[in-house]
């Protein structure tokens, strides 16, 4: 587990370096918790975004697929 000096180094909680108090662990695990869930959030929305972008971009090349083959039957 965590050593108290890095604990302390890295959240500057508790009394010293020398001791973790569980209330000092649970409160940074939380904060860590929230913290990757709001990257998690994050990273949702850009994937949404790309899915949508996606989603268009198929849309779009199909349309020309019909186009080129359109063409390619007037030429016959």
């Amino acid at each position: 587990g965590p050593m108290a000096q890095d604990f302390w180094a890295a959240f500057k909680v508790g009394m010293d370096d020398k001791h973790i108090g569980t209330i000092d662990a649970d409160g940074v695990a939380i904060a860590a918790i929230q913290g990757l869930n709001r990257k998690l959030e994050a990273k949702e929305k850009r994937l949404a975004a790309v899915e949508a972008q996606n989603a268009d971009l198929r849309a779009e090349l199909n349309l020309l697929k019909a186009a080129v083959r359109e063409l390619q039957n007037n030429r016959k």
